[in-house]
């Protein structure tokens, strides 16, 4: 259906659904189920094994290569290194899998998943071989169906795929973790951001306008990698937090848009640096005030200190930041706050009879619970904080060993 669909009155609705009517009916009652290759396969009916990708003969002139890539639609706009056979192979020798290994479905193209397509993309990214047991688990995060990718590639939402590293891997592999980290000049942070985006172009075939229906999309869909900066992290390592063992390495994916930055060089209590992060988080606009989820607080090193030399653990400032991070209902519109109501608010929120909409001194909170607002410590010197607005509780973060070379 033709957009706009949002703040339309109840009678325009129809206007717009009739039209689509005959190709829903169409999609539904297809002989051949109407969808695309792949598509609502299980793990249980997915082949074990995938077919050898197609080889082609390709410009070796850099120019004319990348205008083939633009061509075919196997780029994001920047010029890709060659996928040759070779670099392709010493990719998957560093991996723990075989090159023809299925590891699953990627939506909205539904394209199915190996292990030799995921090496050829993050070659085209850059990708050294020995980074590829992060893109791999990278994209094994993605495909879990907490994560709902397919979800976040419809939407019309800025949402990208933050990936977090932590863990001794993002020291060998150099991926940046101090000043700078969630912009350029650091090649592993780099390519392996820019792998998973090209995975979703090539395979999952989240082109924008097409699959991926992003209103404005965002500069995190290049590329948002970055890794926890262990040596100044005064609380446990994030994997931890996410149920791992200490000497694990992990990634874990967000569906985030990119970094909001949160500067306060003066505060110096916790509380009163927690009070600007909490008025920085909840912010009127985000799908976090809307539908909730499991926003991301990247702390720099200095907060963090901060924080953790006034006592705070990542519990109590989760704990706090869920109870004081909340906008009031008052200041959103009648609209808006009757959109909110409806969305699956647990019980407790929405006003005595049921009346679909909040009252004015409705506090509305940032996630469901204390647990879901994730906090690492990132960047280098300088008290500039960030947080990540999510795309909501219709996504969830996932976190995944690094499986070691075979």
């Amino acid at each position: 259906m033709p957009h706009p669909l949002g703040g339309i009155p109840p009678s325009a609705v129809g206007g717009l659904a009739t039209p689509a009517t005959p190709e829903v009916e169409r999609l539904l009652t297809a002989t051949d189920g109407g969808g695309t290759a792949n598509e609502g396969a299980s793990p249980a009916t997915l082949p074990a094994r995938g077919e050898p990708a197609e080889r082609l003969a390709l410009p070796s002139d850099p120019r004319e290569l990348h205008e083939a890539a633009i061509a075919n639609g196997w780029s994001d706009g920047l010029p890709i290194i060659p996928p040759t056979p070779e670099l392709v192979e010493a990719l998957i020798a560093c991996g723990d899998r075989d090159a023809l290994d299925v590891i699953g479905v990627l939506p909205p193209g539904h394209g199915l998943v190996t292990v030799e397509v995921v090496a050829a993309n993050a070659a085209m990214a850059g990708c050294e071989p020995r980074a590829f047991p992060v893109v791999l688990a990278a994209v094994e995060a993605i495909l879990d169906e907490s994560h709902n990718v397919a979800g976040m590639n419809a939407t019309t939402h800025p949402v990208a795929e933050t990936i977090v590293v932590s863990g001794p891997i993002a020291e060998e592999l150099g991926i940046h973790s101090g000043s700078g980290c969630f912009g350029p000049a650091f090649p592993a942070n780099a390519s392996i951001g820019r792998a998973i985006r090209l995975v979703l172009l090539n395979i999952g075939g989240a082109q924008p306008g097409r699959g991926d229906r992003a209103t404005q999309g965002t500069p995190a869909k290049f590329a948002s990698c970055f890794a926890e900066n262990a040596e100044a992290n005064p609380w446990e390592p994030f994997h931890v937090a996410r149920g791992l063992e200490a000497g694990a390495s992990a990634v874990t994916v967000f569906g985030s848009e990119g970094p909001h930055n949160i500067r306060d060089g003066d505060s110096n209590t916790g509380e009163g640096l927690l009070r600007t992060i909490a008025g920085a988080m909840s912010q009127p606009g985000s799908n976090n005030i809307l539908n909730r989820g499991n926003p991301l607080l990247a702390l720099c090193p200095e907060h963090a200190a901060l924080l953790a030399g006034d006592g705070w653990t990542r519990e109590r400032i989760r704990e706090w930041l869920f109870e004081h991070a909340r906008y009031p209902a008052g200041k959103l519109s009648p609209e808006l706050r009757r959109a909110i109501a409806v969305r699956r608010v647990p019980e407790g929120d929405v006003p005595e009879g049921g009346q679909e909409r909040f009252d004015d001194d409705v506090m509305l909170p940032i996630a469901e619970a204390p647990e879901d607002i994730q906090v690492v410590v990132a960047g280098g010197a300088g008290k500039h904080s960030a947080w990540f607005p999510s795309w909501g509780r219709l996504s969830r973060p996932v976190t995944v060993p690094i499986a070691a070379r075979r």
